[in-house]
């Protein structure tokens, strides 16, 4: 029994370190990261990170932001995390349904830009990457 209880024993510490190595060697989903950061890396740190189609992410404090007239919103991202399509769902009948992307992640918007105007408060866009093509599969998989 006791030549058994070893062996399993030994079996089992391997795979505990089999699990261990592919916990710390597999891939970590990217983490959000400040413009201040992002700006700090270099080209080489950013490739294949999947860093380059995150949105930086704002550190504030307080719950809001006054708006003055004449205010402007520089370098602003959106990072869509679910892309949703209306489509006819019966003969007649038109809803929003979820989807599968398709499109590898380059459907970030970034860089926008544009002036601000309060009451009610109103983003006039200017500039920036403003459309990004994007294929996703509806479920009946069209």
């Amino acid at each position: 029994a006791s030549a058994f209880q070893s062996w399993v024993a030994s079996i089992l510490g391997a795979g505990v370190v089999l699990g261990l190595a592919l916990g710390v060697l597999a891939p970590q989903p990217a983490r959000a990261i400040t413009a201040e950061q992002f700006s700090q890396l270099t080209y080489a740190q950013v490739r294949g990170s999947g860093l380059a189609n995150r949105c930086p992410t704002v550190e504030s404090q307080g719950s809001s932001i006054p708006v003055k007239s004449g205010a402007r919103i520089q370098n602003m991202c959106f990072e869509p995390k679910s892309f949703a399509v209306e489509a006819e769902t019966e003969p007649g009948k038109k809803e929003f349904v979820t989807t599968k992307l398709m499109t590898r992640q380059t459907y970030t918007l970034a860089f926008i830009e544009g002036s601000l105007s309060p009451d009610p408060i109103t983003f006039q866009e200017e500039d920036g990457m403003d459309f990004a093509a994007t294929t996703v599969q509806l479920p009946d998989g069209e």
